[in-house]
């Protein structure tokens, strides 16, 4: 099968994946518009620095607004290694907005076929909410996350994407197990090597829990490098 081919089958897959019905389910429709700053440090080291607002409830308020910092290492073409902050207020039932603190690492593995290129991305996240108010707030939230992504080299500037992430619990008292799923589409385009967007659209659904959720978002990402 050529690379376009398989590709543009993948694109389907990818994206219909979420697009069926599912009875008992609360849809809602969200916008997330997000700014990364990369600056270079060494051949093998990068800064970043990153900010994001997420529109729901059909895009009529701020469901949540996080900043993040962190390093990424580049060890050879093949493998990376990454470790953030991100500090998190998300909104609550009743107008109250919830702190949370993240910390995660990521090891991202990537290979090259042709005009593909895979990338698949393994996180280990810690996560504490409402530190100094709520009596579980100490208690940290492990979560592993799975991410496979695709991307097609179109054009020289035009890099269609497709993407699926898998959302593990590893600190759940009734027993670990898969609670969420994100389905990615969409594509960069680097306007040069300091700019580029990327475009896409995201299905996110909840998955073992009492009465889920699941948020069809449409998305762009705007990174600044130097």
């Amino acid at each position: 099968m050529p690379a376009s081919r398989l590709f543009s089958f993948l694109l389907l897959l990818t994206a219909g994946a979420g697009c069926f019905p599912s009875y008992g389910q609360y849809n809602d429709a969200g916008l997330w518009l997000g700014t990364t700053v990369e600056k270079k440090i060494s051949p093998s080291n990068t800064l970043v620095a990153a900010g994001e607002i997420r529109m729901n409830e059909n895009i009529t308020q701020v469901g949540a607004a996080f900043i993040e910092g962190g390093l990424t290492h580049k060890f050879n073409k093949y493998l990376s290694f990454g470790i953030n902050y991100r500090f998190i207020e998300r909104r609550q039932l009743g107008y109250s907005y919830s702190t949370r603190h993240r910390i995660y690492a990521d090891i991202t593995g990537k290979y090259k076929l042709d005009k593909l290129s895979f990338s698949l991305r393994e996180r280990i996240q810690l996560q504490v909410r409402d530190y100094y108010s709520s009596e579980t707030g100490r208690i940290p939230e492990w979560y592993l996350r799975s991410k496979l992504s695709i991307k097609y080299n179109l054009r020289k500037k035009i890099t269609p994407m497709v993407a699926v992430e898998i959302f593990y619990q590893l600190t759940n008292p009734s027993g670990n197990e898969i609670d969420g799923v994100r389905y990615y589409a969409g594509f960069d385009y680097e306007f040069n090597k300091r700019h580029a967007i990327e475009p896409y659209y995201l299905i996110q659904s909840e998955k073992n829990v009492k009465n889920p959720e699941t948020d069809f978002v449409i998305g762009v990402g705007y990174t600044y490098s130097f």
